[in-house]
This record gives C-alpha cells, structure tokens and sequence, in this order.
C-alpha cells in the first residue's frame, strides 16, 4: 500500500486584523506581547473598568486609544475583532456585548459553563 500526499494548498495571506482587547490584566500583557511582535495585526484600543489602568497599559503597549468602558471599544468601527481578558465570570457578558457590535471574538476559556447561559 502507498500513501500520496496530496497537494499541499497555497494560502493567500488575510489582511492584518485590528484588535481591541477588553481587560488590562496579565494575560492581556502576555497576548499583546505575543500579538505585536509576531504578526502583522495590530492593537487599535485597549479597555479596562479603570480608565487610568487603560491608559498605563496603552502607553506601555504603543496602543493608540483608552477607555475606561467597554462599550467604547465596541462601538469602534475600526476593530475587526476583540479579545476578551477579564475573569471567566465576565465572558460571557462581555463576548455578547462585542458579538452584538459585530465584531468577532477571541476568549481563551469557556464563553460560558453551560449554553444555557450564553443566551444564544
């Protein structure tokens, strides 16, 4: 018996994505400088219930724009997609209120525990 390999297909590259990220919390740190170094995506705004610790983690990330509420950052039309650091608790919540915005979503646990609480 012989194996072929099939063909392997050529990718076009996707344009860069714009990210906006909700939660200024250690993971966030340790995504966004994964992200920025390592892609061509960029970090358009950064959010936090704390608009100075928006700020402070902004300014260390070369990130243009903070805001001291979420909403903000969603209504943005230059976010292509957010990325969700705030405790597991807050997931849901927050991932519906940027999927509601239109913009896609990245959350690196569980949205919810059950699918009952995801209000899908």
């Amino acid at each position: 018996m012989t194996f072929t390999f099939p063909t392997p297909t050529v990718l076009k590259p996707s344009k860069p994505l714009r990210w906006g990220i909700i939660g200024c919390g250690w993971i966030a740190e340790q995504w966004a400088g994964t992200v920025l170094p390592n892609s061509q995506n960029t970090i358009v705004a950064v959010a936090a219930r704390d608009l100075n610790r928006a700020q402070d983690f902004a300014k260390r990330f070369g990130i243009e724009k903070a805001f001291g509420s979420y909403q903000q950052l969603v209504e943005l039309n230059d976010i292509d997609a957010v990325y969700i650091a705030t405790l597991p608790g807050d997931h849901a919540e927050h991932s519906i209120l940027a999927m509601n915005h239109g913009k896609h979503v990245l959350i690196e646990k569980p949205m919810t525990s059950t699918v009952e609480e995801s209000n899908i």
